[in-house]
């Protein structure tokens, strides 16, 4: 069992590696952790919607699954009294791009905002 282990800790790329999305806005060089889209960030409009950038760490395979778990966690929430909430039109991986549709929608705005959202793997 040892010997196993010692041979995995030599190939760290054998070990599972979890998948994790970070964003960065552009317009302010703000940037953290995790997937978070809202029409309340684009107070410039819809030109705005591209100040802030996704990329992923990890396997491009899982970062759909994150984007579906925060649209229903936001529509759970849209529900429960929250004023804003994504409904995703389709998240596709090809060639280890990641391609999420989706709308944003809030009580304020009559117009739902259609976003898509090309995410590669961080660099750096």
């Amino acid at each position: 069992m040892f010997k196993v282990l010692a041979l995995l800790s030599l190939f760290p790329s054998f070990a599972a590696a979890e998948t994790s999305i970070q964003w960065r806005n552009r317009f302010d060089d703000a940037h953290g952790q995790g997937f978070r889209d809202s029409s309340f960030s684009y107070y410039r409009g819809i030109a705005g919607i591209y100040d802030i950038e996704f990329c992923f760490v990890g396997q491009p395979k899982d970062v759909c699954p994150i984007i579906n778990q925060t649209a229903e966690e936001m529509q759970k929430a849209y529900v429960n009294g929250a004023h804003d909430s994504m409904e995703i039109l389709s998240c596709t991986v090809e060639n280890k791009t990641v391609t999420a549709k989706y709308l944003l929608h809030d009580d304020y705005n009559a117009q739902d905002l259609d976003v898509t959202r090309v995410i590669e793997r961080c660099r750096g």
